[in-house]
C-alpha cells in the first residue's frame, strides 16, 4: 500500500472563464479512484475555492479586497467540494472536506490532531481534501510570511508529516524549467537531483489565476525534499497525466525531483508551520544561533512580537527583521517580556517559580542556513 499526496493548481481546476473544468477533473477523478481502489490512500490538496468564486460572483477586478477574497472563498468552497464528492461517489469512494491555516500547525497539539484525523481518514478508506481556510483566515490573504502563502507549499508540508511515498503538483506547465517556459531556449527539466540543481533555476516567472509560480513550487519542492518525499511536477491541463497512478505507478510525466536527504518530522513541524510569535536578537545572539549552534537565550533576545504560550512556534529574526529561523519557546509571551535581556539566575527571582535557562533549546530549534538551499 502507498499513501501519496496530489495537489491541483486553480488554473488546473478552472478554465479559462473560472468555472469548474468537469471534464478535465471526471478524468482525473477517475485515475485516483483506480489508484484508491487498489488499496492505496490519497490526500488531495486543492486550490481554486477564490477561482470558482470569482466567476459565481463576478468579480473579475483584478484586485479584490480582503473580505471580497473571503467571500469568493466561501462560495467557491462549497462549490468545489460538491463536485469533488459527486465525482467521487461514482466509484464509491466517500471525501472528506479538511480546512487549515498555518497556525493550525504551529501548536504542536494542533497539529498531532490534524495529523490523527487525517490518519483516521485513511483508515476509514476517506479521501481527505485540503485547503487553506481562506474563509476565515486574513493571514493566508495578506501577509505570506505567517501563511502557507499557496497550495503548493500546504501540500509539500502536510506530505513531508505524513511521510507518504510521493506528492504530484499538477498546475498548467509541463513541469519545471530552467528558466521561463515562454522562453524559445527554456529546458524543461526531467530530473531534479540535487539542491543546487534546484538553486540554478530562474525563479522568475510568476503565475496566472492563483498564488503559485516557479518560486512557490521550487519552496514546496525543497521542503518534501528535506522531508524525505519523492515529488513530480506535471500538466495538470493533460487529461492522461495521471494514467500511470490509475495503474498503481507512483510516476507522471514531467519533473521528477528525488534529493537524498530527509529531516526528522519534529524538525519538520518546526522548520516549516506557521509561527504564533517573534522572538528579536542582537547580532551576537545571530552568531551563537548560526556559527555556535547554541540555544537561544534571554540575554540575547531584544524583543517579542505576538501572543502565544509555552510550546508554540516561534520565529526568530534578526533586529533588522531578517528570519533566522523556527523554534518551540520554553516561556509565554507575557513571561518572556518580563525576562528578555536577562540572565538565566534572575529568572526565578523575576518569575517566581524555578524555570529553563534557554527562552528556545537547541533541540527544539531550526536554523535555516543549516538547511540546504
Amino acid at each position: 500500500m502507498a499513501q501519496i499526496v496530489i495537489k491541483f493548481g486553480t488554473q488546473v481546476v478552472t478554465d479559462k472563464e473560472g468555472n469548474w473544468d468537469s471534464q478535465l477533473i471526471e478524468n482525473h477523478i477517475e485515475q485516483i479512484a483506480k489508484f484508491k481502489n487498489l488499496g492505496n490512500d490519497v490526500l488531495l490538496v486543492s486550490s481554486g475555492a477564490i477561482g470558482i468564486g470569482r466567476s459565481l460572483l463576478s468579480k473579475q477586478s483584478k484586485t479584490l479586497t480582503i473580505s471580497e477574497q473571503q467571500a469568493c472563498a466561501a462560495v467557491g468552497q462549497s462549490q468545489m467540494i460538491k463536485k469533488y464528492s459527486d465525482g467521487f461517489s461514482k466509484y464509491g469512494i466517500q471525501v472528506a472536506q479538511v480546512l487549515v491555516t498555518a497556525q493550525d500547525f504551529s501548536s504542536r497539539n494542533t497539529y498531532l490532531n490534524i495529523r490523527h484525523t487525517l490518519e483516521e481518514l485513511f483508515r476509514s478508506d476517506v479521501i481527505p481534501i485540503l485547503n487553506e481556510n481562506d474563509t476565515v483566515s486574513v493571514a493566508e490573504l495578506s501577509d505570506r510570511s505567517i501563511g502557507f502563502g499557496d497550495n503548493d507549499k500546504l501540500s509539500a508540508l502536510v506530505a513531508g508529516k505524513l511521510g507518504v511515498e510521493c506528492l504530484f503538483i499538477l498546475s498548467s506547465v509541463d513541469g519545471i524549467y530552467d528558466k521561463d517556459p515562454e522562453l524559445p531556449s527554456a529546458r524543461l527539466l526531467s530530473e531534479i537531483s540535487s539542491f543546487d540543481q534546484m538553486g540554478d533555476i530562474d525563479q522568475t516567472k510568476a503565475s496566472h489565476g492563483g498564488r503559485g509560480g516557479v518560486q512557490s513550487k521550487l519552496e514546496a519542492l525543497r521542503m518534501a525534499a528535506i522531508s524525505g518525499v519523492t515529488s513530480y511536477v506535471g500538466n495538470g491541463k493533460d487529461e492522461a497525466v495521471l494514467k500511470d497512478v490509475g495503474r498503481g505507478e507512483l510516476k507522471i510525466k514531467g519533473t521528477r525531483v528525488h534529493i537524498s536527504f530527509n529531516l526528522n518530522k519534529k524538525k519538520q513541524w518546526i522548520g516549516f508551520s506557521g509561527f504564533q510569535g517573534i522572538f528579536y536578537v542582537n547580532p551576537g545572539a545571530h552568531k551563537a544561533l548560526v556559527e555556535g549552534q547554541s540555544s537561544l537565550l534571554a540575554k540575547g533576545a531584544t524583543g517579542l512580537e505576538g501572543s502565544f504560550k509555552s510550546g508554540d512556534v516561534v520565529s526568530i529574526q534578526s533586529e533588522e527583521g531578517v528570519e533566522i529561523g523556527r523554534g518551540v519557546t520554553q516561556f509565554s509571551s507575557e513571561e518572556a517580556n518580563k525576562i528578555l535581556g536577562c540572565h538565566s539566575r534572575d529568572f526565578q527571582k523575576i518569575l517566581g517559580r524555578k524555570v529553563g535557562e534557554e527562552l528556545v533549546h537547541r533541540d527544539h530549534l531550526v536554523i535555516f542556513e543549516e538547511l540546504p538551499k
